[in-house]
């Protein structure tokens, strides 16, 4: 039970942060700026600039 629960937050955690990137990314594009979010779980990082989209 608890495995299926981890799995389950994480997976959840997962497509909350790929939601989060896709609307950061369409809110640069849509005003022209370049956006950087930096989210910290768990002892890592995981990053996102909109710079890197226009590469």
């Amino acid at each position: 039970m608890l495995i299926t629960t981890t799995k389950r937050c994480c997976e959840r955690s997962r497509q909350r942060k790929i939601t989060l990137f896709k609307k950061v990314y369409n809110l640069g594009r849509e005003y022209q700026v370049d956006i950087a979010v930096i989210i910290y779980q768990n002892g890592q990082y995981c990053t996102f600039r909109s710079l890197d989209q226009k590469l």
